[in-house]
């Protein structure tokens, strides 16, 4: 279970593990509660995440889409220097709002 921070006009989810299959379950209806509760200042802060897989990363894509149907986008803080690596690479930083420190 992720760590939910609400503040005036944004949420933060933390999740408190790697985001991986074994997890994206739970992971994922975390996301689309929130989004289906017309949160829209969603932010993903992966200060405790080492390790995300594909399954991981359709998750966050997913969000990312449901959000910019809205005219937002899904904003991802605290990224470890593999994973920041790993999404410029995969040309995600182009999609999603990275804040990496």
């Amino acid at each position: 279970m992720s760590e939910i921070i609400r503040e005036e006009n944004k949420i933060t989810i933390r999740p408190n593990d790697n985001i991986v299959a074994s997890i994206s379950h739970e992971f994922r209806e975390e996301l689309l509660s929130l989004i289906e509760e017309g949160e829209k200042g969603l932010i993903v802060d992966m200060k405790d995440v080492l390790i995300i897989d594909s399954v991981g990363i359709g998750i966050l894509v997913a969000a990312h889409n449901s959000l910019s149907k809205y005219g937002e986008k899904l904003t991802v803080i605290n990224l470890s220097e593999d994973i920041y690596q790993l999404f410029k690479t995969m040309r995600l930083d182009q999609h999603l709002e990275i804040k990496n420190k």
